[in-house]
C-alpha cells in the first residue's frame, strides 16, 4: 500500500484538487440555490446555498410550536401525530423555496443528503430519536415513475444512516393517486387525502414507534392520513420530521 511520505504529496494533491476545482467551476460553475450567486468550491457549509445564505436560514420554530400549528388545522381528536419538527420555516416568496424545488422537481438528489443531516441536527436537539423507525411518506407508483425516485425516502435513509434509526419503506403504501397538493385549499386537501395509503400486508406496526418524513408542512393533511393508518395498525406513537414548514 503506497503511503503519502513527503509534504510535496500533500502539494501536489492539493494542487491537483484546485485544478479539478477549477476546471469543474469553467465547465459548469455552481450558483446558489437561493440568491443565484456564484458558489465556489471551497465555500465552508454547503455545495447548494452560499455561505451568506447558510448562515440566514430560517430555521424553523422548536417542536412545541410545530405541533400546535399540526393540531390548529384539525379537529379535536382528528390529528393522529404526537410530536413534529421541521429543519426550516419557508414563507411562500422566500427564496428557500428553490432548496425543495430543486431536490423534488429538478432531481437534485444530494440536497436530500445535505439537509437532511441538519434536520438530524434538529432532531438531536428536539430529543426526537427514540423512535423504532423513519418511514418516508410514500407517493403513487405512478408519480414515481414519472419523478424517478420519492424525495422523502431519501430524506428518511440520511436520517436513518446519520441518526441509526431503522429505516423502512415497507410499512404503508399509497394506493390513490391524488393531484398536487399545492394546487388545492385547506379543505380540499383534507378531502384529497382521505383513505390514500395502506398497510402493507404482513407488516407488523404492532407496538411500534413510527417517525413520518416528508420534504414540506402544509396543512399537514398529507401526514396525518399515512399517521391515522398506521395507528389504526396498532402503532403506539406516530412523529412528523420534515425539511420545512410552508407559510
Amino acid at each position: 500500500m503506497n503511503h503519502l511520505s513527503s509534504n510535496s504529496d500533500f502539494r501536489n494533491i492539493f494542487s491537483f484538487k484546485n485544478l479539478k476545482n477549477s476546471f469543474s467551476d469553467f465547465i459548469a460553475p455552481r450558483h446558489c440555490l437561493v440568491c443565484n450567486s456564484y458558489i465556489s468550491y471551497d465555500g465552508r457549509y454547503s455545495k447548494f446555498i452560499c455561505d451568506k445564505c447558510f448562515d440566514n436560514i430560517p430555521f424553523a420554530d422548536n417542536k412545541h410550536i410545530i405541533l400546535n400549528r399540526f393540531h390548529s388545522n384539525f379537529p379535536e381528536g382528528r390529528s393522529a401525530v404526537s410530536e413534529a419538527a421541521a429543519l426550516m420555516n419557508l414563507k411562500e416568496k422566500s427564496g428557500y423555496i428553490e432548496i425543495i424545488h430543486a431536490l423534488k422537481y429538478q432531481k437534485f438528489k444530494s440536497t436530500a443528503s445535505e439537509f437532511g443531516n441538519l434536520l438530524a441536527r434538529r432532531l438531536e436537539v428536539e430529543s426526537m430519536l427514540n423512535y423504532d423507525y423513519v418511514v418516508p411518506i410514500p407517493i403513487h407508483t405512478a408519480k414515481r415513475r414519472e419523478r424517478g425516485f420519492n424525495q422523502s425516502d431519501l430524506i428518511a435513509r440520511t436520517l436513518s444512516d446519520k441518526t441509526g434509526m431503522k429505516f423502512s419503506s415497507s410499512m404503508i403504501y399509497r394506493h390513490k393517486y391524488t393531484v398536487t397538493q399545492t394546487l388545492l385549499n385547506k379543505s380540499q386537501r383534507y378531502k384529497n387525502m382521505e383513505n390514500v395509503f395502506s398497510i402493507v400486508k404482513g407488516a407488523d406496526i404492532r407496538n411500534k414507534t413510527v417517525l413520518l418524513i416528508d420534504d414540506v408542512l402544509t396543512t399537514g393533511s398529507t401526514i396525518n392520513s399515512a399517521a391515522a393508518v398506521l395507528k389504526s395498525a396498532g402503532a403506539v406513537k406516530v412523529g412528523a420530521a420534515v425539511l420545512a414548514v410552508a407559510n
